[in-house]
This record gives structure tokens, sequence and C-alpha cells, in this order.
């Protein structure tokens, strides 16, 4: 049993009441009712951790009163990937401006990024300023079965990189 999520057209998803799952060793689909497995990538903000945003959704949950309807409700964290905010006058964010410019890449935008990356923990563990730059376009080449970046770009790319080192250690 089933019905239509969201609108109509070939995006719109199917809800089944239980999980699904792929037997892989019998190439078959079980169904088992009474089961349904939700999973929810939630990123967190630079004054968040992990553990403070899963009581939150805990209690949140308990509120529903699930559990007097019979359901069961459990949530768990299975990734902490803090997130990070660097101010826009740290000397770091000044020389990543002037050395991308001076490498051709333009001024680059400054503003948030809604992905993750490690630079969450240097900047909670280290306490390192912190800043996100490359070339290429995540949104639209990365994490793909083709992903490439274009050599004019990694040149600039790089070429930035060494104007940044350069002018941070104070060499011309």
């Amino acid at each position: 049993m089933a019905r239509r999520v969201g609108g109509r057209g070939p995006s719109a998803g199917r809800a089944g009441h239980g999980q699904r799952r792929t037997d892989r060793r019998r190439h078959r689909t079980v169904d088992r009712a009474g089961e349904c497995t939700v999973i929810a990538d939630r990123r967190l903000l630079p004054h968040e951790s992990g553990p403070e945003v899963l009581d939150q959704l805990r209690t949140r949950l308990t509120c529903l009163g699930l559990e007097r309807d019979g359901l069961k409700v459990t949530a768990e964290l299975t990734l902490d990937m803090p997130g990070f905010e660097t101010d826009q006058d740290a000397p770091l964010v000044g020389a990543l401006v002037d050395a991308a410019a001076a490498a051709g890449a333009g001024h680059p935008p400054l503003g948030g990024w809604t992905a993750a990356c490690d630079g969450g923990f240097l900047a909670r563990d280290a306490k390192l300023p912190v800043v996100v730059f490359g070339p290429g376009s995540v949104s639209e080449q990365a994490h793909r079965a083709d992903e490439s970046v274009a050599i004019d770009q990694l040149v600039i790319a790089a070429r930035t990189y060494a104007r940044i080192i350069l002018d941070l250690l104070g060499v011309s």
C-alpha cells in the first residue's frame, strides 16, 4: 500500500507503509510491515553542536505523542560535522580576496556555504579561521561520475593558494 507524495509528474515520490529493503543475495525486495526508517541530513550552524540538535529533535519527537499511538521512535546522531563562520574582516579573508584577484579569479563572492567540509573541525578544534575556495563548481561539477575541473581554473586556484601563503608569511 503506497500513496503519492508531493505533486504530479516524474519527480513525485511514493510513500509506503513499512520499510522496503533489497535482499541482494536473492535479488528480491522484502517488505517489513510496521517499520519505517527515515534518514535526515541536518547541517549544523556555527553555534550548534550535534548532541544539542539531537536533544532538540528528540524533544520534538516526544511532543508528538507517537508512543501513545503505539509507535516507537528513535533518533541517532551518525555524523557530527561542525559548522563554521569566519569574520569577513579576518586577515585570511582579505588575503584570499586579494590573491584571487591577482591570480585572475576576480573577486570571489563572500557568503555562506550550505555544504560541509573538514574546515569545521579546524575552526572548532584548532580555533583557526577557515575559508572555502577552489576551482570548479560544487553544485554543478563535484561528486558526480564525470567530476572534472578545467585546467585554467585549476591553475588560477593554485596561483591563488600560493599568493595567500606568501601574503600571510609576509613574503613579497
